[in-house]
């Protein structure tokens, strides 16, 4: 069990050709293009946040 010395080996590769890191402010202002009107951050732990939003009409 658990990642294999190649998998360790090419995890900064896989890392930054596959995870996106948005900034908050950036990550609002996408909200808001997507018609979330008033976009509020319930929580961050590390580099993870949750969002909550209600669509405009």
């Amino acid at each position: 069990m658990g990642a294999s010395a190649e998998s360790l080996e090419n995890l900064p590769v896989t890392l930054r050709e596959h995870l996106a890191v948005v900034s908050p402010t950036d990550t609002e202002a996408l909200l808001e293009q997507c018609g979330i009107e008033v976009p509020v951050k319930l929580f961050q732990v590390l580099m993870i946040s949750g969002w909550y939003g209600i669509k405009g009409k």
